[in-house]
């Protein structure tokens, strides 16, 4: 337990050194070339930051039948993408929706595509205070997600995807917080319906 205990605290020590924390940050640096540890995210504002892991970045494919009007229906396709954010006292997940009429899949997607946060829905949840029974969320105003890898590791598929400058606001609408970083997300064989 101890050794599994240690192991833990080397490898996230060794990831928080890797992706560069700072104590301070202001609207005018810029940390693109800093975040190279995978499933690390940078969190910014003016006033603050941080730089935290994420835990089971998941994704699978769901459809569903849409009656927008009586007497008439059709097919919507999403890819979904998320994982939780650990010790954040900022955001507690952040979840990618990709969205078509047209059939998705994640064999579809290629090394290089960006999705621009205008065209796909990003999305952050708060961290609830203790009285909240749910969470709270808000949508990317801008920012990218470039897909920069796919690889099967131990059998199982996964796509790497890179955060750009995702824009959220504060809970309050205060500020802005800016998300940076790589995920690996494991796809899930199953498809909801």
């Amino acid at each position: 337990m101890k050794t599994s205990y240690l192991k833990n605290s080397i490898a996230l020590l060794a990831a928080l050194f890797v992706a560069g924390i700072t104590s301070s940050c202001s609207n005018d640096d810029n940390f693109d070339d800093e975040i190279t540890a995978v499933n690390v995210l940078r969190i910014q504002s003016e006033n603050d930051s941080e730089t935290l892991l994420v835990e089971n970045p998941r994704c699978y494919n769901e459809k569903e039948l849409r009656y927008p009007r009586e007497g008439s229906s059709y097919m919507l396709y999403h890819l979904h993408f998320g994982c939780k954010i650990k010790k954040s006292s900022i955001f507690d997940r952040i979840d990618i929706n990709i969205e078509s009429r047209s059939e998705l899949k994640f064999s579809d997607l290629k090394v290089g595509d960006i999705f621009d946060c205008s065209q796909v829905y990003v999305y952050a949840y708060y961290t609830p205070t203790w009285m909240e029974a749910v969470l709270k969320g808000t949508t990317a105003l801008s920012g990218q997600v470039t897909l920069v890898d796919k690889k099967t590791v131990d059998g199982k598929e996964m796509i790497t995807l890179e955060f750009r400058d995702v824009k959220f606001d504060s809970i309050d609408k205060t500020c802005l917080y800016t998300v940076n970083g790589t995920i690996d997300y494991k796809v899930q064989i199953y498809t909801y319906k």
